[in-house]
């Protein structure tokens, strides 16, 4: 590593590192004024409350990670530029893109980071901050386990419900089976199967392409069949939103096995698709971020400071999340391809920067003037 690249990573990091604690303290402050009422309801002790805090701090390194890099990239470039230092490395025949490959380097460097842990560390930290949230917090029973091959839950009604693939987002559950205790002993009273079944606003499920099997005391068995049947269970749909396995809880690898079991059974659910996409693309923001930098970092004039920097770096940052947001939005309903959903704002935002890097060259006073 030579002396260009060493006080390249040296001006880089030392804004990143300082970027990312501010990022995150003020991150954890939105978390802590949302939450800290339910914990004070619920007498948490501050040993619990720490608890929650620490597992979600691995939330808040990863979304904060891209700006944090577009921040140190913009503000590293932009002081290098104000004190002529990009002007006589180009003299003495450095070209910008040698200069600023230090910044690629970190970025990428820091989007594997982020992969890692998006896949190690991230999953279980959600899982245990929703433990902690939901059960000691909130008070909600735990009742549910979520395997691949569906979700177990008891009801407190005393129903156990198997269900094959709950698409939460639409309503709708996929191959349900509800099996019903008889009163008094551990004997099948009734086991309901169904293709299809919606929540009811006011209450109850509607199933579709349903079979009821009767058992008697005897244990014989008297199957009925129906088109479609309401039934007033108790069971809500906030209560199977905090059974389902959501995305940010499993990592890659799980999502990828999840998705193939949904396949695999028939069904297409585009939600876990594009976040299975989006557990790749979304490290590699970051690398995003850095190319954006670039142009706008080595176009700074003398007169900007720090402040113009990161001013310019928040609105670049917005400007991103926007586009981001709604290609994951738009993928989740299905009008985009989920490879296009997660990626397609990495594409447009990778083709601005090389065009306005490459414009400089064709101007009168070009990038680095």
């Amino acid at each position: 590593m030579n002396i260009l690249d060493r006080y390249v990573y040296g001006l880089f990091f030392r804004y990143f590192f300082g970027g990312m604690a501010l990022l995150v303290t003020l991150f954890a402050m939105i978390i802590f004024f949302e939450v800290v009422g339910d914990f004070v309801r619920a007498g948490s002790s501050f040993g619990l409350i720490a608890a929650y805090f620490f597992y979600r701090l691995p939330e808040a390194v990863y979304y904060m990670t891209p700006m944090a890099v577009l921040t140190a990239s913009i503000i590293a470039l932009s002081i290098m530029t104000r004190q002529k230092e990009t002007m006589v490395l180009m003299s003495c025949g450095v070209s910008a893109s040698r200069i600023t490959r230090p910044i690629v380097a970190a970025a990428l460097l820091i989007a594997a980071g982020t992969f890692m842990l998006g896949e190690y560390v991230l999953p279980s930290a959600w899982v245990n901050a929703a433990d902690i949230w939901n059960h000691k917090v909130k008070g909600y029973r735990n009742i549910s386990s979520v395997k691949q091959n569906g979700a177990w839950i008891k009801s407190d009604s005393g129903e156990i419900w198997n269900i094959g693939f709950p698409n939460l987002a639409a309503g709708t559950l996929f191959d349900v089976t509800i099996i019903q205790i008889a009163p008094g002993n551990e004997n099948f009273a009734t086991i309901i199967q169904a293709r299809t079944g919606r929540f009811e606003p006011g209450g109850g499920w509607t199933f579709s392409n349903v079979r009821e099997r009767h058992f008697t005391p005897a244990g014989d068995a008297a199957d009925e069949t129906f088109m479609e049947k309401t039934y007033p269970f108790a069971l809500g749909a906030g209560e199977l939103e905090r059974a389902e396995k959501k995305p940010e809880q499993m990592n890659l690898r799980e999502i990828a096995a999840y998705v193939g079991q949904i396949r695999k059974a028939g069904y297409k659910d585009t939600r876990y698709t594009v976040d299975m996409y989006a557990k790749v693309t979304f490290p590699l923001i970051s690398v995003v971020m850095a190319a954006l930098a670039i142009p706008f970092g080595l176009k700074s004039r003398r007169g900007s400071g720090n402040l113009a920097a990161v001013t310019m770096a928040a609105a670049l940052g917005f400007m991103f999340w926007f586009f981001y947001s709604m290609g994951i939005s738009l993928g989740h309903s299905g009008k985009l391809p989920p490879p296009l959903a997660a990626g397609g704002a990495h594409l447009l935002f990778l083709f601005a920067a090389s065009y306005i890097f490459l414009s400089g060259y064709h101007t009168r006073e070009g990038l680095f003037r």
